[in-house]
C-alpha cells in the first residue's frame, strides 16, 4: 500500500535525507531540460534491465515489462539501486502518461531555487507529482514493486 505522505515528495527532500555523499543534482543532472532526455532515459532502462527497447512503446502495458524485471530482482532494490534507475524510472512512467493521456511534462523549480523536478501536466492543466513519490515507495517499501501502479495513481489530486 501507497503511504500518502509521500504525495508531497521532492527529489531534493529525499536526496538531502540520504547517507550517501553525492552531488546535489546527481538525481536530476538535466535540470529543466529533462523532458529532452527521456528517450535516451528509457534506451538505459532497456539496456540496464534487459527489456527490448523496442517493446517500451509508450503503452501501459509495457510498464508491466519493468515490473516483471523488478520482481524478478527485489533482492538487489537498496537506496544505490534508487539512485541510479529513480530518474529513468520516471521517465518512463512519464512517457506513458504523455502517450496515452495527453499530458505534458512541467519542469517546477525546486524551493531551494537549484533543482528542477520533473511534473506530469494533465490536458486540463491539473499537475501531478504524486507518481515520484509512488515511485520511491514501491521500489523501497514494496514486496512486489510495481512501475505501473505508480502510472495508474498519476492521476491523483495532486498538486506541486
Amino acid at each position: 500500500m501507497f503511504s500518502h505522505c509521500f504525495a508531497s515528495w521532492s527529489i531534493q527532500k529525499w536526496l538531502d535525507a540520504q547517507p550517501l555523499p553525492i552531488s546535489k543534482h546527481v538525481l536530476n543532472p538535466y535540470n529543466r531540460e529533462f523532458p529532452f532526455y527521456t528517450t535516451e532515459l528509457i534506451q538505459q532502462i532497456a539496456v540496464d534491465f534487459t527489456i527490448p527497447i523496442e517493446t517500451l512503446d509508450q503503452s501501459v502495458d509495457s510498464l508491466y515489462l519493468i515490473d516483471y524485471f523488478l520482481i524478478a530482482n527485489v533482492s538487489i532494490i537498496d537506496e544505490r539501486f534508487v539512485k541510479e534507475h529513480i530518474l529513468k524510472l520516471i521517465a518512463c512512467v512519464g512517457e506513458v502518461y504523455r502517450a496515452n493521456r495527453e499530458g505534458n511534462w512541467l519542469m517546477i523549480l525546486d524551493e531551494d531555487q537549484e533543482t528542477w523536478e520533473p511534473k506530469l501536466q494533465g490536458k486540463s492543466g491539473q499537475v501531478h507529482s504524486s507518481f515520484i513519490g509512488y515511485i520511491y515507495s514501491t521500489l523501497m517499501e514494496d514486496d512486489y514493486p510495481s512501475i505501473r501502479s505508480c502510472y495508474l495513481f498519476s492521476d491523483n489530486n495532486s498538486t506541486i
